[in-house]
């Protein structure tokens, strides 16, 4: 993943307020070379934590948008 990019309105404080959508742009980039595939043993080994078992906010964000659409 290259960046990714994220934007909303302005904080909440107060009741009543309407909150504006998250909008975000996410970039990736890739290179595939397949003549290089003989080079995968001299990669560095990164030891890397276990994930903390979270919740992926894209996906939630993007189910309860698509529950609000349906409406």
């Amino acid at each position: 993943m290259e960046s990714i990019n994220f934007s909303s309105g302005q904080e909440i404080t107060c009741f009543g307020q309407t909150n504006k959508p998250l909008s975000y742009l996410l970039v990736i980039s890739t290179l595939y070379i397949p003549s290089i595939a003989d080079l995968a043993p001299q990669l560095p080994k990164i030891d890397a934590p276990v994930p903390a078992a979270k919740g992926n906010l894209f996906s939630d964000l993007m189910h309860n948008f698509n529950k609000q659409l349906l409406k």
